[in-house]
């Protein structure tokens, strides 16, 4: 009877057991139970390892090339923020221009309100500081009526006399 108390019962059915084959990859493992209490002895049941594939490596190529593709991202964006910093330079030199053409115009007025010339010529009538009109003994005439000449002196040396000429210039 002691035999009797230790006998394991199994829930199946009474149609028989089918063996399910799933290839060469499936390996049986001995499955264990828990024990109840007062059980010593323990009792090995088999269970189906399944077999997973390996796993596969990752190409350098791919990885690679998103790693390029994230340093040009980065790169243009700092590019974007640099152009956007020369935009804001150009738009302030361009304000400075402005404002120095303005500058300009204005002391170009007041540089010709003192040069003018009716205005000098009054000064000079008022002011004795001994200018007067040239007499005749200190007007002289320069008499133009003749032809302009001109004579070029050159030398026509051909092109080997001046490479020659050339060579011991160098390293003379």
């Amino acid at each position: 009877m002691a035999n009797a108390a230790r006998q394991y019962y199994s829930y199946e059915t009474a149609a028989p057991r089918r063996k399910r084959d799933n290839g060469p990859q499936l390996q049986e493992l001995p499955l264990v139970r828990p024990r109840k209490k007062g059980q010593t002895q323990e009792q090995v049941q088999s269970r189906i390892k399944v077999n997973l594939r390996p796993k596969e490596s990752i190409s350098i190529l791919p990885v690679l090339g998103f790693a390029a593709a994230a340093v040009m991202a980065v790169m243009i964006l700092f590019s974007y923020t640099q152009l956007n910093a020369i935009y804001a330079e150009t738009v302030i030199v361009r304000d400075e221009l402005s404002e120095l053409q303005e500058e300009g115009d204005k002391l170009e007025a007041r540089y010709e309100e003192v040069f003018d010339q009716a205005a000098l010529q009054e000064a000079v009538d008022n002011a004795d500081v001994g200018l007067s009109e040239a007499s005749s003994d200190q007007k002289i005439y320069v008499d133009l009526s003749e032809p302009d000449s001109a004579v070029v002196y050159s030398e026509s040396d051909s092109l080997l006399e001046r490479i020659q000429a050339l060579w011991e210039s160098l390293w003379s």
